[in-house]
């Protein structure tokens, strides 16, 4: 469902247990997020946007690969 964060993910050598301690969630938590059975909260694509240096936009794939970076 968001093939951006998983790319990031596997970039980063991180699962989704890593980013559930990181984010301080449940590893069932970020399953249902990444597959889209709940909805990512706002406050967390903004941590993820801070952390990683990426735009919300990209992280929900809703722009290119190369325009990944904040502006």
């Amino acid at each position: 469902m968001y093939p951006n964060i998983n790319a990031e993910l596997a970039r980063r050598g991180m699962t989704q247990g890593d980013l559930a301690v990181f984010l301080g969630v449940g590893r069932k938590t970020v399953n249902k997020w990444l597959t889209g059975k709940s909805s990512i909260p706002v406050e967390v694509l903004c941590q993820l946007k801070k952390s990683w240096g990426t735009s919300i936009d990209y992280l929900l794939d809703r722009c290119s690969p190369n325009q990944k970076e904040k502006l």
